[in-house]
């Protein structure tokens, strides 16, 4: 969202070129919820999408201090961490389409990422509220990434437990790799059953 030097409001939503069906989905809405026709424009030199409207100041501060601003400060309301939990995973199913990734073999989890960790948060909290089972790693900045990255990983399909707060799943399957490398075995005082990283593990015999 931006408001020009004429007090002009402006809100644009970005996808890649490949997801105008999705900003076609969201222009739908979007110009209900405005009151006007917005538009699809094509930027191919960039392999991306945006759909703009010019709306009133008042309307994109306030889009701006629901959702943020730019890729780093995206949110969510406060007010979504209290919706029921039907509407809550569909919050996060959008999300997923948008910043998704879609499993290309057996072993891939689904996933989504983003560089905000305020929303990374915000989408865990309200996956496990609608009953899903995330989980959540970060990148470090390095390398061609400026900036951390975090992701969201939707297990699914795998049997799974609460026990005091915490999720333990089913082991599914096991499987040999031919690859050599050094391996160190951590061992602990008494009982070699033990948490690292609020993993269950037990010492290799």
């Amino acid at each position: 969202t931006s408001i020009d030097k004429k007090g002009r409001g402006r809100v644009s939503l970005a996808m890649h070129i490949n997801e105008v069906p999705i900003l076609e989905r969201v222009k739908l809405i979007f110009d209900e919820y405005f009151g006007r026709v917005g538009r699809i424009r094509l930027l191919p030199a960039h392999n991306s999408s945006r759909l703009l409207y010019s709306v009133s100041p008042a309307a994109a501060v306030r889009m701006r201090e629901d959702f943020g601003h730019g890729a780093h400060n995206k949110k969510v309301p406060a007010s979504f961490l209290a919706m029921s939990a039907r509407l809550k995973a569909s919050v996060v199913a959008g999300w997923r389409v948008g910043d998704g990734h879609v499993p290309r073999t057996e072993y891939d989890v689904p996933s989504a990422t983003t560089v905000s960790v305020q929303l990374a948060h915000a989408m865990f909290d309200m996956a496990v509220a609608s009953g899903l089972r995330p989980s959540a790693a970060s990148l470090a900045p390095g390398g061609p990434r400026k900036r951390g990255s975090y992701t969201i990983h939707f297990t699914s399909g795998q049997e799974s437990r609460e026990v005091g707060g915490d999720i333990f799943y089913r082991v599914s399957n096991r499987f040999r790799d031919r690859l050599v490398v050094p391996v160190y075995n951590l061992e602990v005082a008494g009982e070699h059953t033990y948490v690292a990283d609020r993993v269950g593990v037990h010492n290799c015999l």
